[in-house]
């Protein structure tokens, strides 16, 4: 039976659909890898790739799997095992990167890293001397994505970043920004900060990484952690409750400088100090790790629900003079203009009109001077002593108080005064 012309359309157009069809299934059973290799005109292993701008290198990067397409300019790279990315002037930022894959573009000059990213951020010799050879290793980091655009000198790290140097671990909320022109660090939108003896969170930080040198602002809250020192030698039983409690610091900034072995560190603005039923306010701070020093001024406040924490306790119940007893037990204001506190010699010096409220007591002089080792207080300076209840007021340019001996000795000039009721007739 001869066969129509429609129906032999017919049968063609099936024939296509399902050739096309059997084409579509057999590609879907079709390896990547193969698919891929057909547009990639340059394959290396276990090799390096490096990057360029006007001479100067850019990136240094040494992966299992190292190729590009179609564009002359885009590189990639997978299983990266180390890597080194620059700033200007051949200065190196970042050492010993690895990544699980590496996007490079050799005409804009950037590089885009991913997966499992960690390296580590390098000193430079006073900031001048780019020579690889004199870098030190200065903190590691690690995070899920880079990226380091050349042209304008600046790396940014994200999704998980943590910065690790020795004891300490930061945490930015979000990016790490790196200025690689400076070899600074930013953190703008909030961060954590845990070390062995600290607990930290601020909004901003800016780490000057040559200098050892960083800037925290906005939002400070710090929590110094107790101590472990039970057992340890050379501490009193009051030493140690103070070393059992811990201590926190609000302030609006801080100035962190590591020299050597040594930590400096300044505070600015609303100070706050607090550590159980002490506080201490003031707007300037300053801390000498090393030197155990520290020091508060501009318009000190203190307020302390007892004295206590001055003596050790044996002393205390060996008092005979109740009103010492009692006057330990009771809160306290003072303030004055400057706070020093010198932990090696054990001594603590208040200056400036120094001022101390309890109840009806009242002490007024210019300095005050308290010798933990030897048990002293000396008030120096138009020292006025008020005992508003039983009407007393001492008058003296110089007052030494033996807090063991219960007993005190003034100066030459000493006046007392005593107000005396008169007797109803």
């Amino acid at each position: 039976m001869p066969i129509k012309g429609k129906t032999i359309a017919h049968i063609v157009v099936v024939i296509f659909v399902v050739a096309v069809l059997s084409f579509l299934f057999q590609s879907k059973d079709m390896p990547i890898e193969k698919s891929e290799k057909r547009s990639k005109k340059f394959e290396v292993h276990d090799s390096y790739v490096c990057g360029y701008k006007d001479g100067e290198i850019c990136w240094k990067i040494k992966a299992d799997y190292i190729w590009s397409g179609r564009s002359n300019f885009l590189f990639r790279a997978e299983r990266i095992t180390t890597g080194k990315l620059y700033g200007s002037k051949g200065r190196l930022i970042l050492d010993n990167l690895k990544a699980s894959s590496i996007k490079a573009n050799s005409r804009s000059k950037t590089l885009s890293a991913y997966g499992n990213i960690s390296g580590y951020f390098v000193q430079t010799k006073n900031g001048k001397d780019i020579n690889e050879k004199t870098t030190k290793k200065y903190s590691h980091v690690s995070a899920a994505e880079l990226k380091y655009y050349r042209f304008s000198n600046k790396m940014y790290l994200k999704k998980g970043v943590v910065l690790k140097r020795k004891d300490s671990i930061i945490k930015p909320k979000h990016d790490l920004e790196i200025d690689c022109e400076l070899n600074h660090a930013y953190i703008r939108d909030g961060f954590r900060l845990d070390s062995e003896e600290i607990e930290a969170s601020a909004n901003y930080m800016t780490i000057y990484i040559d200098d050892d040198y960083a800037e925290v602002s906005g939002n400070i809250k710090i929590k110094r952690k107790v101590e472990p020192c039970k057992g340890v030698a050379g501490y009193d039983a009051r030493e140690l409750s103070l070393r059992s409690e811990p201590t926190y610091l609000s302030c609006n900034i801080i100035k962190h400088n590591k020299k050597d072995t040594n930590d400096i560190v300044e505070a600015f603005g609303n100070i706050e100090v607090i550590q159980g039923t002490k506080k201490i306010k003031a707007q300037m701070g300053y801390y000498n790790k090393k030197d155990k020093f520290f020091k508060l001024w501009d318009g000190v406040e203190f307020w302390t629900e007892s004295l206590g924490w001055i003596v050790d306790k044996t002393k205390k119940e060996g008092f005979n003079n109740q009103r010492i007893t009692d006057a330990i037990d009771r809160p306290a204001k003072i303030t004055c203009e400057t706070i020093k506190f010198d932990a090696k010699e054990k001594k603590l010096i208040l200056t400036g009109d120094v001022f101390f409220k309890q109840d009806d007591y009242s002490i007024k002089c210019r300095r005050v001077e308290f010798n933990d080792k030897e048990s002293t207080i000396r008030l120096i300076g138009k020292v006025r002593i008020i005992n508003i209840k039983e009407g007393q007021t001492l008058k003296c340019d110089l007052l030494d108080i033996n807090i063991e001996n219960e007993s005190f000795e003034a100066d030459k000039g000493t006046e007392v005064f005593f107000e005396i009721e008169k007797t109803p007739k």
